[in-house]
């Protein structure tokens, strides 16, 4: 224990030394004339000065040396002249105090040292101008060679004039005079010399001090005190009070500094506090009038939260720039002591900290509760007064307004309500909807005038913020690549699904697309000749070409046509008929090639009704041999036939069947004969025509009537002269054509594989039914473009990346949409806020339910009834503290506190 009170001594004995400004750059153990603030009086005497200064408490002004410099009103008088009367010369005790400066330069100088003065009172609420009298003359060592002076007696003055046109006036303020606390420090550590105490100020002779003084360093013989020196200069030992204040032979014993707890946690234990009393700063309106009800000024939370701290008694360090809230925080911490009837010392380093407190507790009503102890505030008369004042204080006045305040809680729980609706992120996105209001009007306001694609993602709501991060870095990339490559849509290589293009790929591609050009060309010319050969209109593409060929085949396939009308429209109005006749035609052709070696030329066109008829009833009897009339029509057929007649009876009837049959299907060509020869022309010879030729031409010409009528064939095959010669050199052509498009198919096929081309994508079908100039373009095009098809990977990647991360249809819109380029993110990010503003709207009543309108209208009242509430604790307060003045009774005793 004994080791823990040592470290916790020799640590404050450190600290304390810390203070101590014993070095020889101290004006109080150093004193050397500032070069524009301060001055140094002549010929006047310490006893005198002090006499009229501190005793008689009488003002005082500067003479300069003399007026021959250009006279100054603000310093000089007509009057100001130096007498004698032989015993005392009146220079000495006079209200002047003479200086070695002219007017000008005294008047600059009382100037400087004016504002020095005010200025350190401002900001440190002390003043550290003094009139020293006396200074003692001492060497540092025995070697040293330099005089140095300290002050010996420290007279708190300060310099007054009523207006600028005003000379200056020095006063005595009444502060304690002091002797040289750091020379005497100095003196006991350095040399082991008790310099003597002053007397205080209704003993104090300057004399007798100064002698008892000498008396103390006579050890030094060099040394020696100039009893009438005199300065007005700048001395500040507030740090060497502190060191005095510090030391524990100055305190009783169970109140030294090491014993208070404060101490002791800075120096040795730490501070172990007990848990925050807040714990969410943000939500401090539910946990606030639990521990405090007295606010006077209007606080945020973490002003708030810091009052709660104080209020429970906890050490606080509360730091922030300036206009954060700071003196708004003591002004309440002071309230709410007042409130619970504890008195507050506030201590500040600069004066202005300590004024802006107090103008704030003015502006309350409760300046009255405090008592100035800094400054000019600090003088007995001032102090007297305003102790005066305060006792003499009018019962404040009182505001009743419960019936108001009691709606104070429930608006500030609808717009706590509101607050955390708006406030809280909305899952699992990590984005409060304020933020996404922002966001969403941000982006929506940069793209007003844009036309925007329609698509609606769900799942951008979904992914929490580590997500959302990825994904739109994603979606940068591949903004980026768009703004330099221009839209997929319009890219020479749109449709190509390539990963990945090599140096060596590069050649290959070109070779394959200079070939395909090349079949492109070739098909075109060979098509072409084919067309005209057969008067068709020249073909644009595959499809055409394909049809000529088709046409060409039909043509070439065609039979002879010498001599036949193939234009005539009867071809398709009396196809039956000529089905009729050709089938008649074919069937007497066959009966002719059939039976002209059996029967006679005469026995065509016989009448054999007869001789069939008792054929077909007799000859099916065994005994027919023995009828006549079967007898009789045996001899009739047989004279009819080139030879024996067959045995058999049926074989009979066939014969005589046939000759009935030739008389009919003649019959049927004569009645089509007209017909026949206006088509069929001259290869029309009625009977004995070539049938087998006429049957091919009917079907040849009908299918080309039949073909021309759907449209599958053109009419100007009509035009080709097909009866006279067949069209030259057809077959070459065809044969040429033919294999001109496999190659055209084949090289392109080759093109669209190497870049792995989804032609649907691009064209809407495949290319080679395109027509032949559009793909000479784009291969062509290709071939120029070839170095770009690097970026159509690039982008085939990051559309591949878009999928596997949820962005399908960002990458969709990406191919198409002109101002992807420059607005893929803002859409992306639109689309995301958007969707999370709609969920919070949906999950949280407070903000469906929002209406701007009735907010403000809310809003005000709630500033208002909180205002109120402020002003009825402020009218509260002052009325406690005038009730505890209302019982002083005049008899009790002031305590004030005095510096020792």
């Amino acid at each position: 224990m004994n080791a823990v009170v040592n470290s916790l001594h020799s640590k404050l004995e450190s600290a304390r030394m810390e203070l101590l400004d014993l070095g020889l750059r101290n004006p109080l153990l150093n004193y050397r004339p500032l070069r524009s603030r301060g001055l140094e009086v002549v010929n006047e005497l310490s006893i005198e000065t002090y006499r009229i200064l501190a005793v008689e408490k009488k003002s005082m002004t500067f003479l300069p040396a003399s007026d021959d410099d250009e006279t100054s009103p603000l310093l000089s008088d007509p009057e100001d002249q130096v007498t004698t009367n032989g015993q005392l010369a009146t220079n000495y005790s006079d209200l002047r105090l003479q200086t070695v400066l002219s007017s000008s330069q005294l008047q600059n100088r009382l100037l400087a040292t004016y504002y020095a003065a005010r200025t350190n009172i401002e900001e440190q609420g002390v003043n550290i101008l003094f009139l020293a009298l006396g200074m003692l003359q001492w060497y540092e060592s025995d070697e040293s060679q330099d005089v140095l002076r300290a002050p010996l007696i420290l007279i708190p003055v300060e310099l007054v004039r009523s207006n600028a046109r005003e000379k200056f006036h020095l006063h005595y303020t009444e502060e304690e005079i002091g002797e040289n606390l750091s020379l005497m420090a100095k003196m006991k550590e350095d040399f082991a010399i008790t310099l003597p105490e002053i007397p205080e100020i209704e003993d104090l002779d300057i004399a007798p001090y100064f002698s008892a003084i000498s008396n103390s360093i006579q050890s030094q013989p060099r040394w020696s005190i100039d009893n009438d020196a005199i300065v007005l200069g700048f001395f500040s030992f507030n740090k060497f009070l502190m060191f005095r204040d510090l030391d524990g032979t100055n305190w009783p014993e169970n109140l030294k500094p090491t014993n208070h707890p404060i101490i002791q946690a800075l120096l040795q234990e730490g501070f172990h506090e007990s848990p925050h009393a807040i714990v969410d700063a943000e939500k401090i309106d539910e946990q606030l009038t639990t521990f405090c009800g007295h606010q006077v000024v209007d606080a945020d939370s973490s002003q708030s939260a810091a009052l709660v701290e104080g209020i429970q008694g906890r050490n606080l360090i509360i730091q922030g720039p300036p206009g954060t809230g700071k003196s708004q925080t003591i002004t309440n911490l002071i309230a709410e002591a007042i409130g619970q009837g504890k008195t507050v010392l506030f201590v500040a380093e600069k004066m202005a900290a300590l004024e802006v407190v107090k103008r704030r507790l003015d502006k309350v009503g409760l300046g009255v509760a405090c008592l100035e102890l800094h400054s000019h505030k600090s003088h007995k008369k001032t102090l007297l007064k305003e102790l005066s004042t305060t006792l003499e204080l009018g019962r404040p006045r009182t505001i009743q307004a419960e019936a108001e305040l009691s709606l104070l809680d429930g608006i500030r729980q609808r717009l706590n309500d509101y607050c955390e609706a708006v406030n809280s992120p909305v899952a699992p996105s990590g984005v409060a909807p304020y933020k996404a209001y922002g966001e969403f009007a941000r982006v929506h306001k940069k793209m007003e005038g844009i036309e925007k694609p329609d698509i609606d993602p769900q799942q951008c709501q979904s992914w929490n913020e580590v997500e959302f991060e990825c994904k739109k870095s994603i979606l940068e990339e591949l903004q980026a690549q768009l703004e330099t490559t221009g839209v997929p849509e319009k890219h020479p290589f749109w449709g190509s699904q390539l990963r990945a293009f090599l140096p060596m790929d590069k050649e290959r591609l070109l070779k394959a697309m200079s070939k395909a050009k090349e079949s492109t060309r070739i098909l075109a010319e060979s098509v072409s000749k084919l067309a005209d050969s057969l008067l068709l209109t020249k073909p644009i593409d595959l499809h055409q070409a394909k049809q000529a060929h088709d046409i060409g085949s039909f043509v070439n396939e065609a039979p002879s046509l010498l001599g036949v009308h193939f234009g005539s429209g009867e071809w398709l109005q009396y196809p039956d008929d000529l089905k009729d006749l050709l089938n008649a035609g074919a069937r007497f052709a066959e009966l002719h090639r059939t039976y002209d070696s059996i029967l006679k030329a005469e026995g065509w066109g016989q009448n054999t009704s007869g001789i069939r008829t008792a054929m077909g009833n007799q000859g099916k009897h065994w005994w027919r041999f023995v009828s006549g009339k079967y007898r009789r029509a045996h001899k009739a057929l047989k004279a009819l036939l080139r030879g024996i007649p067959p045995t058999a009876v049926h074989d009979k009837i066939r014969i005589l069947d046939a000759i009935n049959d030739e008389i009919a299907q003649k019959e049927t060509i004569r009645k089509h004969g007209d017909l026949a020869a206006s088509l069929f022309g001259s290869q029309w010879s009625n009977e004995v025509s070539d049938w087998k030729q006429l049957s091919a031409v009917f079907d040849w010409v009908t299918s080309l009537h039949q073909g021309i009528s759907a449209g599958k064939l053109p009419k100007e095959i009509l035009e080709l002269p097909l009866d006279e010669h067949p069209v030259k050199d057809l077959s070459v052509l065809l044969q040429k054509v033919e294999a001109d498009m496999k190659a055209f198919s084949v090289t392109l096929h080759d093109v669209l594989t190497l870049l792995e081309f989804d032609e649907k994508k691009r064209f809407g079908s495949k290319l080679e039914d395109k027509e032949f100039t559009l793909v000479d373009s784009v291969l062509a095009n290709w071939q120029e473009s070839i170095d770009q098809l690097h970026s159509m990977v690039t982008f085939n990647n990051l559309t591949d990346t878009c999928k596997k991360e949820d962005l399908s249809e960002f990458a969709q819109v990406s191919a198409i949409w002109p101002a992807s380029g420059k607005h893929l993110v803002d859409l992306f990010l639109e689309i995301r806020y958007g969707q999370l503003i709609s969920k919070a709207f949906k999950e949280r009543p407070a903000l469906s339910r929002f209406d701007g309108t009735s907010h403000t209208q809310l809003v005000e009242k709630f500033r208002n009834l909180d205002k109120l509430w402020s002003e009825c604790n402020q009218a509260r307060l002052a009325l406690a503290h005038w009730s505890k003045l209302s019982t002083y009774d005049g008899g009790g005793q002031l305590g004030v506190l005095k510096r020792e």
